[in-house]
């Protein structure tokens, strides 16, 4: 990712999430805290898809997948290669049947929320990714 947009990306995520970054302690550093379902909405051509964003814990790695719903169909992916880079924010690889890339995300304070941007390799525009944990309950 070009350094001026991590640098534009990680400025926005503290405007958003100022609240949610001071005090943060021994929390952040819990890898479990990271792992869980997000259902939100990812920016693919020029649109906000829905999607489903599932972060795994297992042996110490943040792995994930996502799907995403495009018209009338499903399309998934794999997140590997993640490590915790600042307090509440991940960075991973993403690859799909529509080629590879960076995702980074940012997690509110209690991890109920994410708001991310991802990239293309050897593009320079950045697009939304964004979610809110559920949890399935039987």
């Amino acid at each position: 990712m070009q350094s001026f947009g991590r640098f534009r990306f990680l400025f926005t995520t503290f405007l958003i999430f100022s609240s949610s970054i001071y005090g943060l302690g021994s929390e952040s550093k819990n890898l479990d805290n990271f792992t869980g379902r997000y259902l939100g909405e990812i920016e693919s051509s020029r649109k906000m898809l829905p999607s489903i964003t599932i972060f795994k814990l297992k042996d110490g790695v943040i792995s994930g997948e996502y799907i995403i719903y495009e018209t009338n169909r499903l399309s998934s992916g794999k997140l590997s290669s993640c490590k915790v880079v600042e307090r509440n924010i991940l960075e991973c690889r993403w690859q799909d049947k529509y080629g590879n890339g960076n995702l980074v995300v940012a997690f509110s304070k209690d991890f109920q929320r994410l708001v991310g941007e991802w990239d293309v390799d050897g593009d320079d525009i950045q697009y939304r990714w964004d979610g809110l944990k559920y949890s399935i309950n039987r």
